[in-house]
């Protein structure tokens, strides 16, 4: 079960400033996607800043929404943790489309990126080692939020916890798209698809980013 964290007064007015330049940035009457990215754009950042409370007021996911989502465990899990790259075919679109810059962009790309892992674990496990502490989806897209731990870069002797996102887009059965956080690595390999590439208004997530970056600054 997801965490509840207590939300910050400079961390709700993050997402409130977020929220409203979102809502101006384009004045124009929004289609059935752009008011669906537009209200994940929203969900990711509120749960990233403790609102998995506020989230579950939202009201259940339709059946086809838990089938996403169930579909996009099953996925992570079998390719991405068993490293069953031959499963990819199952569950991604050819025409897979990723946003990570540190990642090739298509379905061939990701199965020969992520091919250099390690081998395949057999037998495939039940379950996810460590499944999202936040996860739903809506309309087309699924979300999940990850707890991570790493050595406290002020003390090594010391650990801290910290918080990830994966959202991926389902079409036609399939992902066919994936966004996360990622900055370039050096000497990396450079991929990634620019964010206006399938989604007609994957700005919201840079623009979301940078409001809230803005406000905390301030």
């Amino acid at each position: 079960m997801g965490r509840v964290f207590a939300m910050g007064g400079g961390m709700l007015r993050a997402v409130r400033a977020m929220h409203d330049e979102e809502l101006v940035f384009n004045n124009r009457e929004p289609n059935m996607k752009v008011r669906t990215m537009r209200g994940i754009a929203f969900a990711v950042a509120l749960v990233m800043v403790g609102g998995a409370a506020m989230m579950a007021q939202a009201g259940p996911m339709t059946a086809k929404e838990q089938a996403n989502l169930t579909f996009v465990l099953d996925w992570w899990r079998d390719v991405l943790q068993a490293r069953h790259l031959d499963l990819a075919p199952k569950y991604q679109a050819e025409n897979y489309i990723q946003h990570n810059i540190n990642v090739p962009t298509g379905r061939a790309g990701f199965v020969q990126f992520f091919g250099r892992t390690g081998a395949p674990v057999n037998p495939i496990p039940d379950k996810l080692a460590n499944p999202p502490v936040v996860q739903f989806a809506k309309g087309d897209f699924v979300v999940l939020v990850w707890e991570r731990e790493g050595k406290d870069p002020a003390d090594p002797s010391k650990t801290y916890k910290y918080n990830t996102y994966d959202m991926l887009r389902i079409e036609n059965g399939k992902v066919q798209e994936h966004w996360d956080y990622a900055q370039k690595a050096k000497g990396g390999p450079t991929g990634g698809a620019f964010l206006v590439a399938a989604s007609q208004c994957s700005w919201i997530i840079p623009l979301s980013t940078r409001t809230m970056s803005n406000q905390y600054a301030g």
